[in-house]
């Protein structure tokens, strides 16, 4: 008796945790078709199609949602992009650029002369240099090595190239022409695909001082010596009109989307905006005594102009006197024998719709400048050494070179002649100091 009464004590099952969840859970179950149990048929399909539609909606909600978010983002992107192309938005590029060590300044020699111009491809492999030895040179911006020599004739002669001074040049915005003047009163227009001229431009009646292409178009400007501004046609080979307006000779030339140019208009002090489709142009001046020397556009509507007194002068189109103007922008030199020791802008450039600006000259300094957000001031960035006559500068398109075309000489003539100075390109990174 007391062996099977032991047994029965061990033999007895104690329920674990996980049987007791298993039974509550079945219980749920049971109760959970229990309430279904008595709904008809019809409160089934009821039942069954609210399911459906509360379903539809939460998908629909989610769909929503997503739809939103990439209707936002969109709108934002195209705002940008218009805001980009009508130039109402300012590119903050100032504060990416670094003042570079001055041994990692780049200094590209083969031009046997003055080196009087530059011009970045817009893909930024490459910077094209123009020189008084009448020669372009094409550069590699990656290995810093020459790819091709633009051959010309010094003196006049056979062939197909400049002969004379080559003083201005540039590259359109697809890269497929270059178009270059100086001293002959030609301007030629190279294929750069075959690397080699394509057509000869002839009109003007004096030296060509200044080439533009207008942005994402073959549409081509020039000014010259004769006081003129022409218009070629690249795809037609054809000259389109003449524009009259300046009373001294044109030094200057920039353009960027709109059929309009601008032009510095040298001795007569003045700057022209030509509103070719209207066919007519605005005249802006200031009370400064001197030379129009160079210009660059800031944006479609503002203006940067430098003067052989040292004056660098902002405009804007709806203005008649300038909104700015900063004296003696690259201090005094009085070494050289001129009426002033106001150091002479020979050269200005910038990045088109953005802050970043820079002049030349030749007191041995490149200057960069910061300019407000409406364009109206520009204030001192940093300065680089570089010595010589600073004759011609480019930008690439995303503010990181900076191509400078450095002389011994003026590019417009030999006044003066540095003899310690390197005929060069220097090529400057304001990202990697």
């Amino acid at each position: 008796m007391k062996g099977s009464k032991r047994n029965a004590i061990v033999d007895e099952e104690i329920p674990s945790d996980d049987e007791e969840i298993q039974a509550s859970t079945h219980r749920s179950d049971e109760h959970s078709e229990d309430e279904y149990d008595s709904e008809t048929a019809e409160d089934k399909r009821l039942r069954l199609a609210k399911e459906y539609l509360r379903h539809l909606e939460q998908e629909e909600l989610q769909d929503q949602q997503s739809k939103d978010t990439a209707h936002d983002a969109i709108a934002h992107r195209l705002k940008e992009e218009f805001l980009d192309h009508s130039g109402k938005q300012q590119k903050l590029l100032c504060d990416e650029c670094i003042e570079p060590d001055p041994d990692k300044i780049i200094k590209l020699q083969g031009h046997k002369l003055s080196v009087t111009c530059v011009a970045f491809s817009h893909d930024g492999k490459f910077v094209y240099s123009g020189s008084k030895d009448s020669s372009i040179i094409k550069w590699d911006l990656e290995t810093f090595k020459k790819v091709k020599v633009f051959h010309g004739f010094h003196k006049a002669g056979e062939g197909k190239g400049h002969k004379g001074h080559i003083l201005c040049l540039d590259v359109s915005l697809d890269c497929k022409y270059m178009a270059s003047g100086g001293q002959d009163k030609l301007v030629y227009l190279w294929d750069l695909e075959k690397e080699e001229v394509c057509y000869i431009f002839k009109g003007h009646k004096d030296i060509i001082t200044g080439l533009r292409f207008r942005h994402n178009s073959h549409e081509l400007y020039s000014t010259s010596k004769d006081r003129s501004v022409k218009v070629w046609s690249v795809d037609e080979r054809a000259y389109v009109e003449t524009l009259f307006g300046h009373q001294d000779a044109v030094l200057g030339i920039d353009c960027l989307r709109r059929q309009r140019p601008v032009t510095a208009g040298g001795r007569d002090c003045s700057i022209h905006v030509w509103k070719i489709i209207d066919e007519s142009y605005l005249k802006f001046e200031t009370n400064k005594r001197g030379s129009m020397e160079c210009l660059c556009m800031l944006n479609e509507d503002n203006y940067l102009s430098g003067t052989d007194d040292g004056s660098l002068i902002t405009w804007n189109i709806h203005k008649k006197r300038p909104t700015f103007t900063r004296d003696n922008a690259h201090g005094s030199n009085p070494q050289r024998n001129l009426p002033t020791d106001d150091s002479w802008i020979i050269s200005v450039a910038s990045v088109p719709y953005s802050d970043l600006a820079i002049s030349g000259s030749n007191d041995n300094q490149l200057r960069l400048w910061r300019s407000s957000r409406d364009y109206t001031t520009l204030s001192p960035l940093f300065s680089v050494d570089v010595p010589g006559f600073i004759n011609g500068l480019a930008l690439s398109h995303n503010g990181q070179f900076i191509a400078c075309a450095i002389g011994q000489e003026h590019k417009l003539g030999r006044w003066w002649h540095l003899q310690h100075v390197k005929n060069c390109v220097c090529i400057i990174d304001l990202r990697n100091a």
